[in-house]
């Protein structure tokens, strides 16, 4: 039989592991949008032209969580 603490436990471990699964989807988010940002900034230092405002869109959807496992290829002219 199955006894309320039980019930209690694991409803309780259910929490933890959603907030863990919360923090880790905000620390790849965070990876996510560093990496894409750091290539702005490189291009910007280069003086490369590159497509800045769907960069930043990009951006904004991942940290809103819109798109996740969503990743982009990033590569300079030159490469």
């Amino acid at each position: 039989m199955i006894t309320y603490e039980q019930v209690e436990k694991a409803r309780l471990e259910i929490k933890e592991m959603e907030l863990k699964n919360e923090i880790l989807k905000r620390d790849y988010r965070i990876q996510s949008v560093d990496r894409v940002l750091s290539f702005i900034r490189t291009q910007n230092k280069e003086s490369r032209v590159c497509d800045i405002d769907n960069l930043l869109c990009h951006c904004q959807n991942k940290l809103l969580g819109n798109i996740d496992g969503i990743e982009l290829s990033l590569r300079s002219d030159t490469e």
